[in-house]
Formats: structure tokens, sequence, C-alpha cells
């Protein structure tokens, strides 16, 4: 499914532009764990015996970077949206993000929500919607796709996996709680 954004540009020399940014979005995206049969098997790095995977949103990943060495955090989904957040305001963050993704050990994957067709969310520009809420409305999103995807397609012998969104802001905790999302502060975590 292809997606045009149109917008107009004006130059430098006052001429007027009209830039058109095409989107394509697939259904073929793997969700990188081992627990689901349906997806690429050569892109599987999220460990079958785990009985969570962490998802943590924009401001985890700009703020709590350090929380995200510890051992004990593992299993972690780290969504395009969130990244490309922490690229735009924090790139030395953005880059210590990358050198995780190489750790195997540790089991990070980068699910590319915004070309993934279920969880791609356009912004609503007449409700004057701020990049921010359109954001956390992707993250939500694509945490409950997830969710659903790898519950639809584990069996018994593996059970059941809880998707969790890994958040330290109030307000982003209460809209996953109107949405039926697990969600968990840092401090939280590491309790458990």
């Amino acid at each position: 499914m292809l997606h045009n954004r149109t917008f107009v540009k004006k130059t430098r020399k006052g001429k007027i532009l009209k830039v058109v940014r095409e989107h394509y979005l697939r259904d073929s995206i793997p969700c990188g764990s081992k627990r689901c049969p349906t997806c690429d098997p050569s892109k599987r790095i999220l460990s079958e015996n785990s009985v969570q995977y962490l998802v943590p949103d924009s401001n985890v990943l700009l703020q709590q970077t350090d929380f995200l060495q510890h051992e004990y955090v593992n299993d972690v989904i780290l969504l395009q949206t969130a990244m490309e957040s922490v690229k735009s305001r924090q790139f030395p963050s953005y880059r210590r993000l990358r050198d995780y993704l190489a750790e195997t050990k540790k089991r990070f994957h980068v699910f590319s929500n915004e070309f993934h067709r279920p969880c791609f969310c356009k912004r609503r520009v007449d409700e004057e919607e701020t990049m921010d809420e359109r954001d956390e409305r992707a993250i939500l999103q694509t945490v409950e796709w997830l969710s659903g995807h790898y519950n639809a397609s584990s069996s018994s012998k593996t059970g059941r996996v809880e998707v969790v969104l890994l958040t330290d802001s109030r307000s982003f905790k209460n809209k996953a709680e109107k949405h039926g999302i697990k969600r968990i502060s840092c401090a939280e975590y590491a309790v458990q």
C-alpha cells in the first residue's frame, strides 16, 4: 500500500515547490520473536522462553538509557517511532541505542512500525494533533498489535507472552490503561 504526503515548500530564492513524499506500507515486516512461526525466521532475535517483551517509549529511551544496560533487561522491542524521536532530539543517545542493538546477548529488536500497515498512524491534522501525540498513538497501536500477534501465534508449549509498555509518563500510562495495555515504569521493573 502506498501512502502519499504532499506539501508546499518555499525555497530561499522565493520559489514555491510542491513536494510529494511516498510512504510504502507492508505486511511482511518481521516481529522479531522466535515464538512466531509466521514471520521471517532469519530475523528472530527475541527469546521464545521469555514471559514478557518490553517496549520502551520515547521518554524512557531519552531519559533512562542507562536502565537498558542492566543485565536483567533483555528481550526489548525498540519501535521505529521512538527511535526516530530519540534521533531527532539527542543523537548521542541514539548512537548508544544502536550500540545496544549490536549486543546479541541483550536481544534488542527494532520493529519498523512506521512501515507496517497495521501499525501505521497518520497524523490527525484536522484535530491539530501534535507529533508527540501522534507518536504516542502509534506506540499504543503497535503494542496492541504486537500483543495480539504474539499470542495468536503462540502454541500451548510456548505459552502466552506479555508485551509491556515501559513508560515513566503518567499521562501515557493513563492512555495505555484505557487501551488495556499493560504498562510499567523503570522503577517498578527494577523491583520485579
